[in-house]
């Protein structure tokens, strides 16, 4: 039976001032600016839906706080992996990288009993397949906290890919991942937007 839980959201958001017939300044406020509506359900709050789950045991892989044993690390839901013995789990999903790549941002929890040597249990961020962020799931390793982690999706700049989060569970020692709040981040920069008459937008960074 799983022990532990694993929760992943990205959390995007954009937010431009344009006037019409006007060049307008996007300036810097302090946090990078976030492109909006990349990942589908990165928080998980729309329940079972945006994500394909996976997990060798014939189980679900998003819950709600009426099974997770961890408090999300926002709202109610969130995706839990590993949590038994000798199992592949993931969620999956097809997206749009920005064509200046940014940042994939991702909060987890790792919770092992599980001895770290050369067998670990592990986690994974893959994209078209290949492993592009790793997470040692053992003892030594475990948060018992929610954590922000960044992956640099610089590689793979507007380009249309495949997303997956895994973990792959050993027999020895029981290993949980959670993930939660799941975004894509602009890289932080002024952008200057242009209103083209005809009601196009013309955007690039300053």
């Amino acid at each position: 039976m799983k022990q532990w839980i694993l929760c992943a959201c990205l959390l995007v958001t954009l937010g431009l001032a344009v006037a019409a017939g006007q060049e307008v300044l996007a300036a810097d406020s302090g946090r990078a600016p976030r492109l909006a509506g990349t990942i589908a359900n990165g928080d998980f709050e729309q329940g079972r839906t945006g994500w394909t789950e996976f997990s060798s045991h014939g189980w679900p892989v998003i819950y709600d706080t009426n099974t997770l044993i961890v408090t999300p690390h926002s709202g109610a839901w969130a995706a839990w992996l590993g949590g038994v013995d000798d199992d592949l789990s993931y969620i999956e999903q097809r997206l749009d990288i920005p064509p200046g790549g940014g940042s994939l941002v991702y909060w987890y929890w790792i919770s092992s009993t599980d001895e770290c040597d050369a067998d670990d249990d592990s986690g994974e961020v893959r994209i078209d397949g290949t492993p592009v962020d790793a997470l040692r799931l053992c003892n030594a390793e475990s948060t018992l906290k929610w954590v922000e982690r960044t992956v640099d999706l610089g590689a793979h700049a507007g380009q249309t890919v495949d997303l997956q989060i895994r973990v792959a569970t050993n027999s020895e020692g029981n290993s949980n991942l959670f993930v939660d709040d799941v975004s894509i981040i602009v890289s932080e920069q002024t952008l200057v937007v242009t209103v083209v008459g005809g009601g196009s937008v013309d955007q690039a960074p300053d």
